[in-house]
């Protein structure tokens, strides 16, 4: 994300103090989300909100998607639509690239029914062993 991104805003939700001291941030911003229990959404509210006016396009990606490229973020924002995002397959995937025109109306079904860009899949890892077969 540092790559192309002139900001990182890492928003923790259930495991935010295990995660502060056990995983390498690379100088992000970390912001804790206290309605993380609601879902995904009140993750992205959460940092849309500590992002603020400033940019002019937001870029949106899971943590537990190491294998995501630089080259797959410029795919979206090439795209150059208010809102689009990675597909495989049509399956929706990441990132999500939200543009100021999109930031005003975005509402959960505005999110689902993002312009497509076929990128193909994305590595989603959940445990260490995931984590292990990525890296053979």
């Amino acid at each position: 994300m540092a790559a192309v991104c002139d900001r990182v805003v890492v928003v923790l939700g259930a495991r935010a103090a295990e995660i502060r001291r056990g995983v390498d941030l690379h100088g992000a911003q970390t912001v804790d989300c206290p309605d993380w229990p609601e879902g995904i959404f009140a993750s992205l509210r959460c940092g849309l909100a500590a992002l603020g006016d400033e940019p002019d396009a937001v870029v949106v990606a899971l943590g537990d998607q190491p294998s995501l490229t630089r080259e797959r973020i410029e795919a979206v924002l090439a795209a150059g639509l208010p809102l689009a995002r990675a597909t495989h397959g049509g399956i929706p995937s990441h990132p999500v690239v939200i543009r100021r025109a999109a930031l005003g109306d975005l509402t959960h079904p505005a999110l689902r029914a993002a312009e497509p860009v076929e990128l193909g899949p994305l590595a989603d890892i959940d445990t260490p062993e995931d984590l292990i077969r990525l890296r053979k």
